[in-house]
């Protein structure tokens, strides 16, 4: 009998969470939020896809909406 595969539910679970425009950022801003009062058990990860990039406007994103910057 093959050995069982699982998740090992010490490893975090990592959330992969893309963005790219300004509503994006807005919809993912709550997730992020969400995931990381969870504590150790999530590890959210935020890919900024540079779609339409403009480094003031992305800091203000990651300001104003609470988001650390990927």
């Amino acid at each position: 009998m093959p050995a069982q595969q699982g998740v090992d539910r010490d490893e975090p679970i990592r959330l992969l969470a893309v963005a790219g425009a300004r509503p994006n950022f807005m919809k993912i801003a709550p997730l992020m939020k969400a995931f990381s009062e969870r504590g150790s058990r999530f590890e959210p990860i935020l890919v900024h896809t540079g779609q339409h990039y403009d480094r003031a406007m992305s800091d203000s994103f990651f300001r104003d909406l609470g988001i650390p910057e990927p």
